[in-house]
């Protein structure tokens, strides 16, 4: 576990060779540029900052080639990897590709404007469907649905309700002796489609009395007889649906191509890097000035052939002591996996140790001991070295997936000690539940066991909290508070710890009937010590008396501290007792066909769902234990992390 060293590296070279050296360390990713104010005394000799328009232009070219990207990886058939990673490709293919960046942005373009075609197709079906619904109940009208009138006649097209009988309004026109007709075209359960037919010596009368049986006046902006009309436009739709189908193999087409306009993308992307990062460099008529970090071990290579290629001068540094350095961190499997869930609290200080080796230790530890089952675990390890060995991750995904293997190989462990496989699913399948499978004691029939071991593992973790702070304090060479700072405290729980050993569950009597006289005996030395050392940093004898007496509190927060572990034991029972009523609910039909049938449902359903609630809960809870009860005794954070010029591509890597 380290953070790695780092050098300052200051380089000065000709203007005239600034690109070519930036896209030289970009292919590189080895200096993390800092920015460099520029002195009042130098403000007319340097300059700084880069052309906002070509950035805008660089930015328009991306969004255009990121909306059709996602567009053919739609209509991409080839086949998808189950992780999502970038693409390898070599830089001499690559280049071939970006020479047509005009050409790939044309066929942006084409994409997009074949897939807003199909929008505004779909939107025209919709439309002509939606008037073929409403020409529907018109379809037996011989004459166009826009004719209002003849020579003579007034037309007027409506609804009247379906409870009036055509027999009665009939009747009543006859009887009023009303110069209409009213013709019924069709009808649905509520309204008739009608046809009024008024001489147009008379509107007033017919329209009254017809108001007066509720008839709904319609009014359409349709041109033609609607039977026709609905065959005309169901020609259209068809034609639309052909259209859409032409564009969609167009697409397809396109999409053979995806791979090419990621390309493009990334090009853009990593031209846009170039051209922001002048905004931290200093830049005068004839030269520039670069100045940055880099690791210790990639110095020799680089500073070697940039003053092979460049005409340059290139110079490198040790960090001051009160220099602060951007953060890389190296570790081996254990650490690099669980640098993900450091990260999401803090980057370590530049000047502390990395932690992450420890913590992925007891990460795992204790997310076994909450999942606390080793069938659950075995699926866990099963399935993350699957995916570990037969795919190809990116970084992140890998870390996470590593972190999950070691933390399902703590599971099985823990789960074997406790006897939990799937719960009790051993004894359930023999119908023995007298059947003992735990290797070391079932927390479930002992819980207090379980809770004894949870607080000694949670002093042993704060411990080596301690250990760490002690640790970071001989790398800053502070050697006396390495011993001050922490063995007094060693000292001071320990004696405390002794002194409660009898309220501690399932501590054996002979156990605490030797701890406790220890504790009482050491524990006024051990708090003497406290006193005298904890306040040397305090001005005058009081301010160090007052200092060493406000230090008992800590005492406090490592009792609560040490109870918080106490989530070890109501996580670990909660896997195993929902575990043991899913196998009860499912064995409850018996070893039958049906019976069996319902056992692998409910064991299939149940202990998915458990071991997914119980897996989130475990991840949740390790994490806080690291950050709250562990960190907080030895993390300084803060750390600024080392971001290099690189390529940052999204969609492809570029292999040399």
């Amino acid at each position: 576990m380290a953070v790695v060293s780092m050098k300052k590296i200051c380089i000065t070279g000709l203007l005239k060779e600034k690109k070519p050296m930036l896209s030289f360390l970009q292919k590189r990713g080895v200096v993390d540029i800092q920015d460099m104010p520029i002195d009042s005394e130098y403000e007319n000799v340097f300059t700084k900052g880069y052309d906002k328009n070509s950035e805008a232009e660089i930015d328009s070219k991306m969004a255009l080639l990121s909306k059709a990207i996602s567009v053919l990886e739609e209509y991409d058939e080839s086949k998808k990897p189950l992780f999502k990673v970038r693409k390898d490709i070599d830089r001499q293919y690559y280049e071939s590709i970006t020479q047509y960046n005009d050409e790939f942005i044309g066929l942006a373009e084409k994409v997009i404007e074949t897939h807003n075609s199909i929008g505004d197709f779909r939107d025209e079906i919709n439309r002509l469907e939606n008037d073929i619904l409403t020409l529907t109940p018109w379809t037996d009208l011989d004459i166009p649905i826009n004719m209002s009138k003849t020579d003579k006649v007034n037309i007027v097209l409506g609804t009247i309700p379906e409870f009036v009988k055509p027999e009665t309004y009939t009747q009543a026109i006859d009887e009023k002796g009303l110069l209409c007709q009213v013709q019924e075209i069709s009808k649905d359960k509520n309204n008739a489609y009608v046809a009024i037919y008024i001489h147009e010596s008379d509107m007033r009368e017919p329209m009254h009395y017809l108001k007066s049986i509720d008839f709904n006046i319609l009014e359409y902006d349709f041109s033609g007889i609607p039977g026709r009309l609905i065959e005309e436009y169901k020609e259209n739709i068809e034609e639309l649906k052909v259209n859409i189908e032409n564009a969609k193999s167009s697409l397809k087409e396109y999409a053979l191509k995806t791979g090419e306009v990621q390309a493009v993308y990334d090009h853009f992307a990593i031209s846009k890097g170039l051209l922001t990062v002048d905004d931290k460099i200093l830049s005068g008529k004839y030269s520039f000035i670069i100045d940055g970090w880099i690791p210790e071990e990639k110095v020799e290579k680089t500073v070697g052939a940039l003053e092979k290629d460049f005409v340059c001068h290139v110079f490198v540094r040790d960090p001051h002591d009160d220099e602060e350095f951007p953060v890389l961190l190296k570790n081996g499997f254990l650490g690099d996996s669980v640098t993900g869930v450091t990260e999401m609290f803090s980057l370590p200080n530049c000047r502390e140790a990395d932690p992450n080796t420890v913590t992925a230790i007891f990460f795992a530890l204790f997310f076994g001991m909450m999942l606390s089952d080793a069938g659950y675990g075995l699926v866990m390890s099963v399935v993350c070295a699957v995916i570990l060995l037969k795919f190809k991750l990116e970084y992140a995904t890998a870390r996470f997936i590593k972190l999950m293997l070691i933390s399902g190989i703590a599971t099985v462990v823990v789960g074997a000690l406790y006897g939990s496989w799937f719960g009790d699913l051993i004894p359930t399948i023999l119908s023995d539940k007298s059947i003992n499978v735990a290797l070391w004691f079932d927390p479930i029939a002992d819980p207090n066991r379980l809770l004894m071991w949870s607080l000694i593992l949670g002093v042993i973790h704060i411990y080596v909290g301690y250990g760490m702070k002690g640790y970071n304090n001989i790398k800053k060479k502070k050697y006396l508070d390495a011993v001050l700072d922490v063995l007094p405290w060693y000292f001071f729980f320990t004696t405390a710890c002794f002194l409660v050993s009898s309220y501690i569950p399932s501590v054996p009597e002979n156990v605490y009937m030797t701890l406790t006289p220890i504790g009482k005996k050491l524990f006024p030395y051990s708090a003497a010590v406290i006193l005298l050392t904890q306040g040397r940093h305090k001005k005058g004898i009081f301010g160090k008396l007052f200092g060493g007496i406000a230090a008992f509190y800590d005492l406090i927060n490592f009792m609560g501290d040490v109870l918080s572990y106490s989530r070890l034991l109501a996580m670990g029972l909660a896997t195993g007792v929902i575990g043991s009523i899913i196998n009860q609910l499912g064995s409850a039909g018996g070893f039958t066909i049906p019976g069996i049938i319902t056992f692998t449902l409910v064991f299939v359903v149940g202990h998915g769902f458990n071991f997914a609630i119980n897996a989130l809960g475990a991840y949740v809870h390790s994490s806080r234990l690291q950050y709250i009860e562990f960190f907080n005794k030895f993390f300084e954070g803060g750390g600024v992390a080392y971001s290099p010029l690189f390529e940052d591509t999204k969609y492809i890597r570029i292999r040399e």
